[in-house]
């Protein structure tokens, strides 16, 4: 009998390390996690000896510093995400901690800061810096006194000590969040008026004669949005705003206190004022006048939009002999919206996602970014991945064919995987210590529902959520990752971001054409290239040749524009 030879999976070029985390041991992981420590405290260690100032003594290593650490720590961190295996994981969860606690003491380092400061008050101007690194200077400065590094000792040790247990506590919300993985046993009966497609792909538990439901995102949006029984919804969306309900308690309470120490001692009058001091928003009066502004404005439209869901719960209840308390619950909202979409828009969402098969939209996603922003992608079959479903594109520009980077997709649920949906980069596109261009290259991860024999994974176009009381005795903070790591204080950016967007759009792509190149190219040179290089107002500035405004957003709304 012949057997055919496969070749085994490739590096691709510019990618630094090899991907298939299956090969690598816990033992691998701490490893290669005492290196980047040892490593990165050796690049400083020589700056903070530096006799002369210059860009290559102080400013380029510390930069070098900073690549190194984050190009080596993300292959110890990320298995955390997406490892089949709980030993791996929780090496990696070590490994994220012990880099945590290392990224703390450097950022500690008042040698470095006094160097940094030193060498551009009086030495920088010889260097005659290009504005990206004279940006980047006066971050890391500001960003050093934002740690307290300008403080005397005893409030500096006790800063490094309030980051040290926040990132502990961090790490283990986080991680309770993970690998929380119960589920709910309901019949047939139960899920009354979910779609075929939906139950086909669920796991039947032969025993119980009944389906188990995860309470991961591609569960419990479609229960709690299609799900005609009013039970079934309400204990779904009681056991998710439940999940990790006592033990992420306690630890949300300690991380409120700290930051708040933290805050003061740094001269804030609370964290959010705090975080936003770098934002855009600039300070919590500006983020509170923009959101109350909008609810004043939302408020009527809402009033009569909740009219409307009122009288559809009523005439269901009527006609099911269900009683009526006269008011939306929280596991309603979904529901009677889909219900308005369907009844009063003839907007049936199972049709719509006949028309969305995952591997349709991803194939037509990328072929609108080819046209659009001038890019090719290119699907690389045999190359390192941590998991065989894993998907993977090369993007180069579509006019050089110069390398620009890949994309990773990882889109369907698994034991021990991130349970929602995030964009975590893998390799920074930047320079290296040599000075060469080090690719850029991304995660996506998502938990589609996997598809079955024939049936192939259907995308819902639409999410959203507005507030409505809270189910007694749950704890929703306590499962909602974003307010401890990446977006405290800054939630509002959502719909901050969102008055951005909507000018641009409407000033440009709507009058100009949607599939417009030029104007593809415009967005791609003045919003996506600079990243953090420019502030982000400057950025949208030169994009639109004028100052931003609101007036789109509000007509988006339904709303009158100021």
């Amino acid at each position: 009998m012949a057997f055919a030879w496969i070749p085994p999976p490739v590096k691709p070029e510019g990618v630094f390390h090899n991907w298939d985390l299956r090969l690598y041991s816990p033992d691998d992981l701490f490893h290669r996690t005492v290196d980047i420590v040892k490593q990165t405290k050796k690049i400083l260690d020589k700056v903070s000896r530096a006799k002369v100032l210059t860009y290559e003594t102080v400013l380029k290593p510390v930069l070098d510093a900073h690549q190194f650490s984050c190009l080596q720590g993300v292959l110890v961190t990320f298995p955390r995400h997406v490892s089949e295996c709980p030993v791996l994981r929780q090496a990696a969860a070590d490994a994220t901690r012990t880099l945590e606690e290392s990224n703390v003491e450097m950022s500690m380092r008042k040698d470095i800061f006094d160097k940094l400061v030193l060498y551009k008050e009086k030495f920088s101007s010889r260097d005659n810096l290009k504005p990206e690194l004279a940006r980047c200077l006066n971050y890391l400065i500001h960003n050093g006194r934002r740690n307290g590094l300008h403080l005397n000792e005893g409030v500096r040790n006790k800063i490094k000590s309030i980051k040290k247990r926040l990132s502990e506590l961090q790490l283990q919300f986080t991680r309770n969040l993970a690998e929380e993985n119960s589920y709910l046993l309901l019949s047939y009966e139960d899920l009354t008026g979910m779609p075929y497609s939906f139950i086909e792909g669920l796991n039947f538990d032969p025993d119980t004669k009944k389906y188990e439901v995860t309470l991961k995102s591609h569960h419990f949006f479609p229960v709690t949005r299609k799900c005609g029984n009013p039970e079934t919804r309400r204990i779904m969306e009681y056991y998710y705003q439940s999940r990790c309900q006592p033990q992420n308690t306690k630890i949300l309470e300690e991380i409120i206190e700290l930051r708040q120490q933290e805050a003061e001692l740094l001269g804030y009058r609370n964290h959010a004022s705090y975080i936003q001091d770098i934002l855009m928003a600039k300070n919590p009066q500006n983020v509170k006048k923009f959101l109350i502004d909008l609810t004043k404005k939302l408020k009527p439209p809402w009033e009569i939009e909740k009219k409307q869901l009122l009288e559809l719960k009523k005439k269901e209840c009527e006609k099911y002999n269900l009683p009526f308390n006269e008011r939306l619950e929280l596991w309603d909202f979904r529901y009677y919206t889909t219900l308005v979409e369907e009844e009063m828009y003839t907007i049936n969402q199972d049709e719509v996602m006949e028309y969305f098969p995952l591997d349709f939209v991803t194939h037509q996603m990328l072929s609108i970014y080819e046209q659009l922003l001038n890019l090719k992608f290119s699907y690389l079959g045999n190359v390192q991945k941590w998991h065989d479903d894993v998907i993977v594109y090369r993007v180069k520009d579509g006019e050089t064919d110069h390398l620009m980077g890949y994309i990773y997709l990882d889109l369907y649920p698994r034991p021990g995987k991130f349970g929602h949906a995030c964009s975590i980069p893998l390799q920074a596109g930047c320079l290296d210590s040599n000075g060469r261009r080090q690719c850029a290259m991304a995660a996506m991860l998502t938990n589609f529902n996997r598809p079955k024999h024939s049936k192939p994974t259907l995308l819902d176009h639409k999410e959203d959520i507005m507030g409505i009381d809270a189910i007694p005795e749950t704890n929703m903070p306590c499962n909602f990752n974003h307010l401890c790591v990446g977006y405290s204080g800054r939630y509002y950016s959502y719909l901050w971001s969102e008055v951005f967007s909507m000018d641009m759009f409407n000033t440009t792509f709507e009058k100009l054409g949607v599939m417009n190149p030029v104007i593809g190219m415009r967005y791609r040179k003045c919003i996506l290239e600079p990243g953090g290089s420019v502030n982000a107002v400057d950025m949208i500035r030169n994009f639109l040749g004028r100052e931003p405004n609101n007036n789109a957003f509000l007509q988006s709304k339904g709303l009158k524009s100021n």
